[in-house]
């Protein structure tokens, strides 16, 4: 017999820890594009170019092995396949009375979930270049570097990738919805842009004496 209290619990943690977890991602993501877009208008900020390459590198790397373990279906992970199946198999904790919706909801946010996975899908290239790329160095495209390799492996599209992070927090916002029966809306947080816009226009703005001198690699 099910014990609804610790099973609403479970759910709730569930959710919690999704959320969390997705805003985190989306701000690697964020921090990408931000980056790219002050990189694109040449190095009047000073910033080192180096500097800039390896933060924009290890948000990369931190937007792919989190999205894809998101998105992936590894049993011992919480990712959106483990949500859907724990609000499948829990209907009964959900206010709404319209049980099924709550079903068919669930069933096409599962197939959307099959669908971005599936071979030669964004998702899927996006779970390979972790396990290929970041996760460990693969040998084949290290040492062959075969065509059909790097074919599989295209660069990923931006606007792609936003609507990943899009579509899975609106699987949170349907969940939630359905669980609290009323509206829910959880927006991805945009303010890491805004952050990083301030931090480069005070870089901008400071005075030259006040620059470390590329000479000395101190302050003169």
């Amino acid at each position: 017999m099910m014990n609804i209290p610790n099973e609403s619990i479970k759910l709730k943690d569930i959710l919690t820890s999704l959320k969390i977890g997705l805003q985190e991602s989306w701000g690697y993501y964020q921090a990408i594009i931000c980056i790219g877009d002050w990189s694109r208008k040449g190095n009047q900020y000073r910033v080192e170019a180096r500097f800039l390459d390896l933060v924009n590198e290890a948000c990369i790397r931190c937007s792919i092995l989190t999205l894809a373990g998101f998105i992936s279906k590894n049993k011992n992970s919480v990712n959106f396949h483990y949500l859907l199946n724990i609000a499948n198999e829990s209907l009964n904790l959900f206010l709404s009375q319209d049980k099924l919706a709550i079903e068919k909801s669930i069933q096409r946010h599962k197939n959307w979930l099959e669908a971005l996975i599936s071979k030669g899908a964004i998702g899927n290239r996006i779970i390979d270049k972790r396990d290929k790329m970041i996760a460990h160095l693969d040998r084949e495209f290290v040492t062959q570097k075969k065509p059909s390799f790097l074919d599989d492996n295209p660069p990923l599209n931006a606007d792609e990738i936003e609507g990943i992070y899009k579509q899975l927090m609106s699987i949170i916002n349907e969940i939630e919805t359905f669980y609290y029966d009323h509206p829910t809306t959880n927006d991805l947080d945009l303010s890491v842009k805004d952050d990083i816009d301030s931090i480069f226009t005070l870089i901008e703005n400071m005075p030259n004496d006040l620059y470390p001198s590329k000479k000395t690699g101190g302050l003169s």
